[in-house]
């Protein structure tokens, strides 16, 4: 038996003493403002909480750990303290998606009980521990600063919401919500009876699939129901530029990443699909993949899709007449230039929960395209 007090309510808990803080905050409790944002490597942040008056990280923390320890997330901190931080950095466009906000929030009110009037190189040195990947930081640096003058000074802040024209600030939508952990991501949702599901990816990037048996993980302890290609009702290719995306690789098709998809697993919790995906053996030929830009842009390289160029798109740029410009130019440089595609690297979990809905299902998306995703959805079914 484990005993620990949390948000000052005392918890004696007697299950999996290996599991982390953070899965038994969100699955156990139901506490949804800390976040995993990087798959529990202690690398972003957003799982941030107080024990026994330091800043831990939730996901690396095991409950055995925890014997007599006081534990605090959002909820149990301060109302008035929490709300202020989170107002300040509202009031300083600090809250974009918000998925790290509450991080944020948590560590801000560590910091200044500590240090109540720390420098810029002071919040910078505590801010090491988190990702952001909305706001470039300077927002929260600035956000903590004036949480700092107005705990300092006792001071409040009111929310402005009305509408004073073009050019005026409006305190962004739900951001208070979002900062203090109480608006839903579609990861932070449960329903009664809830149903789990694990992918089983390719090991390979490129290779020839010979057989997937899911003989042992369909006997494996909570197991619905597996699914491979042959169970897509619809169209098995979707895509948002082209249609060259298989949601599942059949046996005897080859893969193109090591992303691809062989089989589903849907289980009674998270845990037990996880196992049972792992169980999922297959067989490969495995062949050689197209790793390198420069190569599989050359006139005989291998096609990763079939009777379609390796280049995408070709798009080309011009604004006046760069010869004349370069010719009367002092200095000349001459070079070839590359950048990756923009990746927004956002720390939100990927996740989608489908509801029975009459003759169809209501889809909740983490998504940015909701309506993408019905039309994808849609053709799969």
């Amino acid at each position: 038996m484990i005993r620990f007090y949390l948000n000052e309510k005392p918890i004696e808990y007697n299950g999996d003493s290996t599991i982390t803080l953070l899965n038994f905050l969100r699955n156990d409790q139901n506490i949804t403002s800390v976040k995993d944002g990087c798959n529990g490597q202690s690398a972003c942040g957003a799982c941030l909480v107080e024990i026994d008056g330091k800043a831990k990280l939730s996901c690396v923390t095991k409950m055995s750990s925890l014997e007599g320890s006081k534990v605090y997330t959002l909820e149990g901190i301060p109302e008035n303290i929490r709300d202020l931080i989170a107002k300040a950095f509202v009031e300083k466009g600090a809250v974009q998606c918000g998925f790290c906000t509450p991080g944020f929030i948590m560590r801000t009110k560590l910091l200044l009980q500590e240090n109540p009037n720390p420098t810029i190189d002071e919040i910078r040195q505590a801010l090491k521990w988190h990702l952001c990947r909305c706001t470039g930081y300077k927002k929260i640096e600035k956000a903590i600063s004036y949480s700092a003058d107005l705990l300092k000074n006792k001071e409040d802040i009111k929310l402005d919401f009305s509408h004073k024209g073009v050019g005026s600030f409006l305190p962004k939508y739900e951001a208070f919500e979002t900062a203090i952990g109480k608006r839903k991501f579609i990861n932070d949702m449960f329903f009664e009876g809830m149903l789990y599901g694990a992918l089983r990816f390719s090991d390979y990037p490129k290779a020839k699939v010979l057989k997937i048996d899911i003989s042992e993980a369909e006997k494996s302890e909570g197991v619905v129901r597996i699914f491979t290609s042959k169970d897509i009702p619809g169209n098995k290719i979707t895509g948002l530029i082209f249609n060259d995306w298989p949601l599942m690789i059949s046996e005897g098709e080859i893969t193109r990443y090591i992303g691809d998809v062989l089989a589903g697993v849907v289980a009674d919790s998270k845990e037990n699909a996880q196992k049972a995906a792992a169980k999922i053996k297959v067989e490969y030929e495995v062949y050689e993949p197209v790793t390198d830009v420069h190569e599989a842009l050359k006139e005989n390289a291998p096609q990763v899709h079939p009777n379609k160029s390796n280049l995408l798109d070709n798009c080309v740029l011009k604004q006046g007449n760069a010869d004349e410009v370069i010719a009367s130019s002092a200095y000349k440089f001459h070079g070839v230039f590359q950048t990756q595609r923009i990746e927004h690297a956002f720390l939100e979990t990927e996740t989608a929960i489908a509801l029975p809905d009459n003759d169809g299902i209501l889809l909740y998306s983490s998504g940015q395209g909701i309506y993408e995703d019905r039309r994808q959805v849609a053709q799969l079914l």
